[in-house]
Order: C-alpha cells, then sequence, then structure tokens
C-alpha cells in the first residue's frame, strides 16, 4: 500500500470516529425548537393523492371536483400554537463525517406531538351517502385513517389509540365509492379529554 492510500484510509477512518455536531455550536447555533403543539382549533381540507395507500404526495381538490374513491383524503387539520421550548442537541450516537449534516438536521416545530387526548371523534355525513348512511348519520364505520403512515379502520384507531396525539393532522380515506351517490359532504365533532370541543364542515366534492 502506497503512502497516498494509507493516508486516505486513515483518515476516513478516523472521521468514522468523530462523533458528529454534538451541541448548538456545532450545528450552527440552531434556535430552541417548541417540543409540542396545543390544538386550539380546525378545518377539514379535501385532497387527492396519488395512489390508493398514500397519505403523502396530496393535491388539494377544488369545491365540486370529481375524485377517485382510492385517491380521496379527508383531511382534519388542526389549527395549533407551540411551546416547550428547547435548545436542539445533535444526536450523539451518529458519527462520523458524512452523518454529521444528518445529525445538525433541525426538528420540526412540534416533533413530540400534542400532550391532548381523543375523547371522542364522529364523521357525519350531510349528503345522503347510500341507503344506510343518509344525511346526519355517522360515517365512521365507512372511513380508514393513516396513523403515521399506517392505513387502519377509523373505529379501530379510537378504540386502540389511548396516546397523545401525535400528528397536526388526521387523513381519513371511505372504505369505497357508493353506488347510491357521489356526493361527498361531512361535517367532523372531535372532543379532547381536556373539555375542549371542535367542529367543522368540508366542502362538497363528488367521489366515484
Amino acid at each position: 500500500m502506497d503512502f497516498k492510500t494509507f493516508f486516505l484510509t486513515a483518515l476516513f477512518s478516523i472521521g468514522l470516529l468523530v462523533p458528529s455536531c454534538y451541541d448548538d455550536d456545532d450545528c450552527g447555533k440552531s434556535k430552541p425548537v417548541p417540543q409540542f403543539f396545543d390544538i386550539e382549533g380546525m378545518h377539514l381540507l379535501n385532497y387527492k393523492t396519488t395512489d390508493e395507500y398514500a397519505c403523502c404526495g396530496r393535491t388539494l381538490v377544488d369545491s365540486g371536483a370529481v375524485v377517485d374513491a382510492d385517491l380521496f383524503r379527508l383531511n382534519i387539520q388542526f389549527d395549533v400554537s407551540y411551546f416547550g421550548e428547547t435548545s436542539p442537541v445533535a444526536n450523539p450516537y451518529s458519527l462520523g463525517l458524512m452523518n454529521s449534516a444528518l445529525a445538525c438536521t433541525p426538528l420540526p416545530a412540534g416533533y413530540n406531538g400534542s400532550q391532548e387526548e381523543i375523547e371522542s371523534l364522529t364523521i357525519i355525513t350531510l349528503t345522503d351517502w347510500d341507503s344506510l348512511h343518509v344525511a346526519g348519520d355517522t360515517i365512521n364505520d365507512l372511513l380508514y385513517v393513516y396513523d403515521l403512515g399506517k392505513r387502519k379502520k377509523l373505529e379501530d384507531f379510537l378504540h386502540s389509540n389511548p396516546f397523545f396525539i401525535k400528528e397536526e393532522q388526521i387523513s381519513m380515506q371511505l372504505n369505497s365509492a357508493s353506488y347510491w351517490s357521489s356526493s361527498f359532504m361531512a361535517r367532523v365533532a372531535l372532543k379532547l379529554k381536556n373539555g375542549e370541543a371542535y367542529t367543522a364542515e368540508s366542502e362538497l366534492v363528488l367521489v366515484h
């Protein structure tokens, strides 16, 4: 092995053992980041995704637009404020020159979720969706929810999810199109365990 090869190999090996940026100075003196978000309201948005099982990469759907049932998402978007600021600390277990930039990537505001829990979440159709779900009826049984990217039935999510709200939105999907009607419009009623309650209505879309 010639000297140049030996030197480069040694330098690379040492680099792997050098801890990535470990304090605020190393991370460019990043500003404090709030850990949590507090829910202060909510609104509903109609989205279209790229494929049936996608929860991301969405396009906002205009009122009255036509959208495929597999691609349609009804989003509960929380209106939030942030609190619990802490100075960001880089990951001490991320070692090496290559990981340094990644370790210094700032966390998003509210990265630890909310300190609030859902007591009840009810979705009500404002149109006659099918013979069993006419205007004013609950349609929780017709919906899937995406929890941290994983799809599950809304009723199962509410039954088995006693934890704090983790994300600033809840994305829901109809289980299928209706042979009765394509008009879809819903009201969402949310009650939190701290006593706060919110309602919101979606705009009308045509789901096929």
